[in-house]
């Protein structure tokens, strides 16, 4: 077994299974099809990514088809864990940086085309400089959140709303921890 590097990206990923992803968008373009489009995107992203300093964090766990494919690449697969998405984004940071091998982290998430390689990189890089770094996202929330340790800011949002960029950065403040945002 290879040692890992000590910058890890943890790339959460839903199985594509239809009626379950992309479900504002199945409205318009059919479950199927935006299954597809979920597959599609998440393969783009795990394509540019190393199995060395990647891993990918499975919902509702690892079993689908399709984590299969990229087990069998060589990346490592870990269910999530958590009632919400708070608590499955720090357990999955925990469990990386609790690793005596892992430096730093970014989770980032599968549906934001403009988060690639390159820009997982300058995540990693604005770590070198604070103890957080996010990627905002048009909606309010953000695509991408990175540390050099865990951080106890994933209890008091309000998911899946215009707000969540917001309060996270509140509660980074409130705990006076340097972040940078990097580009929207």
């Amino acid at each position: 077994m290879k040692p890992l590097k000590s910058e890890r990206a943890l790339v959460f990923c839903k199985a594509p299974v239809p009626g379950k992803v992309k479900t504002r968008l199945a409205g318009h373009l059919g479950q199927v099809a935006a299954a597809q489009l979920h597959a599609d995107m998440a393969t783009r992203l795990l394509s540019q990514l190393s199995p060395q300093t990647a891993e990918i964090w499975c919902a509702p766990d690892g079993s689908h088809e399709f984590f299969n494919t990229w087990r069998q690449n060589g990346f490592a697969t870990h269910n999530q864990e958590g009632a919400d998405l708070g608590e499955r984004m720090h357990h999955a940071l925990t469990t990386a940086l609790g690793r005596p091998d892992t430096t730093a982290a970014v989770l980032v998430g599968t549906d934001c085309p403009d988060i690639d390689a390159a820009y997982i990189a300058a995540a990693h890089q604005a770590l070198k400089h604070c103890d957080a770094v996010l990627a905002p996202a048009e909606d309010g929330g953000y695509g991408l959140i990175g540390m050099r340790r865990p951080l106890p800011i994933f209890t008091g949002i309000a998911w899946s709303t215009d707000q969540v960029l917001a309060q996270t950065c509140q509660l980074l403040e409130a705990q006076r921890l340097s972040y940078q945002l990097l580009p929207t």
